[in-house]
C-alpha cells in the first residue's frame, strides 16, 4: 500500500507508507528510500533518515502530506521497531509543526 499521489493544482504531494510488514531496522530505512527516493547522499542510517526527512529539499511541491499506515500491526509484531519508527515520525511531526518555511509539512500516524 505504499503510494504517492500529487495534486498539481494544490502542489500537493501526498505519501502514503505502510509499515506492517517491516520487520528490522534496515527494511524501514529501505521502505523509506523507495517510497522518498531520497538523494544519494542518503545513507541507510537513522541519522541520514532525519537529515533528509527534516530537509525534504529534493521534493519540489510546497505541500508534502505524510500518512504513516498499519502502526499498531507494527507494534503487536515488533515493539522495539514500532518504538523507532514511532519515534521517528513523532520527531519529524514536531520539527515541521514548529518549522517557517516554504514547505509545509503534515505527518499522520
Amino acid at each position: 500500500m505504499n503510494r504517492t499521489r500529487l495534486d498539481f493544482q494544490k502542489q500537493t504531494l501526498e505519501y502514503f507508507i505502510d509499515v506492517r510488514n517491516i520487520n528490522t531496522e534496515t527494511a524501514f530505512l529501505q521502505k523509506m528510500d523507495d517510497v522518498f527516493q531520497f538523494p544519494s547522499y542518503f545513507w541507510m542510517s537513522l541519522n541520514s533518515l532525519d537529515d533528509c526527512m527534516m530537509s525534504l529539499e529534493w521534493i519540489e511541491e510546497p505541500h508534502i502530506i505524510i500518512h504513516v499506515v498499519h502502526l499498531d500491526e507494527l507494534k503487536q509484531n515488533s515493539f522495539k521497531l514500532y518504538k523507532i519508527v514511532q519515534d521517528c515520525f513523532q520527531t519529524y511531526k514536531n520539527y515541521w509543526q514548529g518549522k517557517t518555511s516554504e514547505k509545509q509539512v503534515e505527518i499522520h500516524l
